[in-house]
């Protein structure tokens, strides 16, 4: 299951990405916006997409607006939730492998669209490897979350 939303700025951004993952056969969970002239903050729009990913175990989550920086803050406050910028395969591939993310946030004003899809599949096929120094970071970014 993948929750996907954005903010006013990253609505075209995300009908695409949504499109894309259901062509690839993914459930796709939109939550917002669902037009590009209705106004949202993203801190509600990355909550609501967060809450749903920690509620179901093995989700993931997709979050665009104009940087994804917002959206990662305001992501990375739920519990369970560990969220990243991508702007390169590289980047997601890393924050999979080594940081267990399960929240992408991709930025409209950061990266060109032709980099989108590649970085959501990069983001998507990566499992979690991570070596003892993975597995023991990823456990105290748990402990630090005083709500966990």
């Amino acid at each position: 299951m993948i929750y996907i939303g954005s903010d006013h700025l990253g609505y075209e951004w995300k009908q695409q990405v949504k499109d894309y993952l259901e062509k690839k056969g993914e459930k796709v969970v939109d939550l917002g916006v669902f037009d590009i002239a209705e106004q949202a903050d993203y801190p509600d729009i990355a909550r609501e997409v967060s809450e749903k990913v920690a509620e179901n175990e093995g989700a993931m989550g997709v979050l665009i607006d104009a940087t994804g920086v917002g959206m990662m803050i305001a992501a990375n406050k739920v519990p369970t939730v560990r969220a990243t910028v991508a702007t390169s395969e590289k980047m997601a591939r890393i924050a999979r492998e080594c940081s267990d993310a399960n929240v992408v946030c991709l930025g409209t004003q950061v990266m060109p669209l032709e980099l989108v899809n590649p970085v959501l599949d990069t983001f998507l096929e990566t499992k979690f490897e991570p070596c003892d120094r993975d597995k023991r970071c990823v456990e105290k970014l748990e402990c630090a979350n005083p709500s966990a």
